[in-house]
């Protein structure tokens, strides 16, 4: 019999496409284009019956297009629902809710520094690329090592930030589709 390897894993989703294209709304809640039980349908779908036997908990940021379909899959499939801030998407600050258009607009050399320096600098009153992980990082150091996977619905940021901790190679530059199932495990 093979030793017991403990590992974390995460079987991760991102949330329903936003219905208004163009906008940042990292911690916005915004209207999408999937209704909450079609999205927590969607994310069901793709769980394996062991996945489904076996996972512990379902995690989630606490914006309404990661939390509503979440909540609906932990009743499903009874687990716990652990909303938890760490999982949000970027916060944009002042720049919420804008387009990237406006934002360059209006804040012209904080837009262009931003976009030389995205990893360390943040936008007025947001959160840098940096400061994000952090908070992911502290989030992921208080899961338990297991075999028994955790379902995850979050965001793009944080899918791209722990593909990054698990050396992904490039993952700001490429896209994260939406509610479609990424697997991460610590190694």
């Amino acid at each position: 019999m093979g030793a017991f390897h403990a590992v974390k894993r995460l079987l991760l989703f991102r949330h329903s496409p936003a219905v208004e294209w163009g906008i940042l709304y990292g911690q916005t809640n915004v209207a999408v284009q999937h209704e909450p039980n079609d999205a927590a349908q969607q994310i069901l779908s793709q769980l394996s019956e062991q996945e489904r036997l076996s996972a512990y908990a379902v995690f989630c940021s606490p914006w309404e297009r990661s939390l509503q379909p979440a909540r609906i899959v932990a009743e499903e499939l009874r687990l716990p629902l652990r909303v938890c801030h760490e999982l949000s998407e970027l916060n944009f600050g002042e720049w919420e809710q804008r387009s990237y258009s406006e934002i360059e607009r209006l804040f012209p050399k904080e837009y262009a520094n931003w976009l030389q320096n995205w990893r360390t600098v943040s936008p007025p009153g947001g959160e840098s690329v940096l400061q994000l992980q952090a908070r992911v990082q502290s989030w992921l150091s208080e899961l338990p090592e297991t075999e028994a996977p955790a379902i995850v619905v979050t965001h793009a940021s944080v899918i791209r930030t722990l593909q990054e901790f698990a050396g992904v190679m490039e993952p700001w530059s490429s896209s994260v589709p939406h509610l479609q199932m990424v697997e991460w495990a610590s190694s």
